[in-house]
């Protein structure tokens, strides 16, 4: 009998995740107990420290045709290192056209994740399935093998590449094979170029702009919009969100200090740096309008908020939203309304940032 109630019991739980939406608040210590079990059982967890080989066994995606968008991958040389990027557009796409761009930075910590992971490749779709854009998204080498500089630097470059290419010099006209990637970025719009990264990407992001605008750049303001969700900004020492979300189901505080401590490697002058943790900036003026988006239960939020108000101070313009019953990464759980709403949210961004009518914007 008793294990009737058993698989009763996990069949209500089955039910309630298909007909009822997700609520972070109404938390889910079972949800949370049942990730500790298997994070346990995967090993993830050494001498109470988390074991990066085994963050693996995220579902990957192969390069293709998948609902009328296309992917292909790319990898050149460039400044003396590799470039690898995938590239995302619709099948239709016009050759006669000009098409909006989104530079995709995909998340994990800074020592996981991929552009061909399936989460990031859905998020992907989805916007482009709403908005029409074209994506490049970037990949970049992973702590704790390769700490910082090198996942900053590889963004970096990335970015520039595909700028160069965008706007390549007249010298550089026609010179070389004309590759499908090419020919992709030489029919991007100058005028309507975002750049968008998920919690470490966010980073990353956030940083890129910086150094261009630090470095006066020629590129500097060619990026007018940039969209950070769930932003890890390594902001030392710990936020108060940080402590109150220590349990968080998505991302505990041993995890996020994991990161932290992976990416920084042995310097630990690296917690100054702007670059490696952006709100050290001594300067938060000529960015791209942003689009801040955060949850209240994200151990991070407090550092989106520090984020928002600096750019605010400095006379930027930004758009904040918090859900108010999620956590991090949510918008990436498809099987949540919220993800679907914060989707419609990012996609109204990417087809007005450009007009600077932000009349119609409800603030969470």
């Amino acid at each position: 009998m008793i294990w009737l109630y058993i698989i009763l019991f996990f069949v209500a739980i089955v039910l309630a995740f298909l007909f009822y939406d997700f609520r972070v608040d109404g938390r889910t210590k079972i949800i949370s107990l049942i990730l500790k079990i298997h994070q346990k059982r995967a090993g993830l967890y050494i001498g109470g420290r988390f074991e990066r080989t085994k963050l693996g066994g995220v579902p990957k995606e192969e390069a293709g045709v998948i609902d009328g968008i296309e992917s292909f991958d790319v990898e050149e040389e460039f400044n003396g290192e590799e470039i690898s990027l995938r590239f995302f557009h619709k099948t239709d796409i016009k050759k006669e056209e000009k098409y909006s761009l989104m530079i995709h930075i995909h998340g994990g910590g800074f020592c996981d994740g991929s552009p061909s992971n399936k989460s990031d490749s859905d998020f992907v779709r989805s916007i482009i399935s709403k908005t029409g854009t074209v994506v490049a998204s970037v990949d970049y080498r992973k702590s704790p093998e390769h700490a910082f500089p090198i996942p900053f630097e590889d963004t970096y470059n990335c970015i520039l590449f595909i700028m160069e290419h965008i706007f390549p010099s007249p010298t550089e006209i026609g010179k070389g094979k004309q590759t499908r990637w090419k020919q992709l970025l030489m029919q991007i719009d100058p005028t309507r170029i975002a750049l968008c990264g998920i919690s470490s990407g966010a980073n990353l992001a956030l940083a890129t702009i910086m150094k261009f605008r630090d470095e006066q750049n020629k590129f500097s303001k060619v990026i007018s919009a940039q969209l950070l969700l769930f932003p890890m900004l390594n902001h030392h020492p710990m936020v108060q969100s940080r402590k109150i979300e220590k349990n968080s189901w998505t991302l505990p505080e041993s995890l996020i200090t994991w990161y932290e401590e992976s990416y920084c490697g042995q310097n630990k002058e690296n917690f100054k740096n702007p670059y490696f943790a952006p709100l050290n900036a001594s300067s938060f003026t000529n960015l791209p309008d942003t689009f801040l988006l955060t949850a209240k239960r994200d151990p991070l939020k407090d550092e989106s908020l520090l984020l928002k108000n600096k750019i605010i101070n400095d006379s930027g313009n930004v758009l904040y939203k918090s859900y108010p019953n999620q956590t991090h990464g949510f918008t990436l759980l498809y099987y949540l309304k919220d993800s679907q709403r914060s989707l419609m949210d990012i996609t109204q961004f990417l087809l007005n940032y450009n007009i600077g009518d932000w009349s119609q914007w409800q603030y969470y």
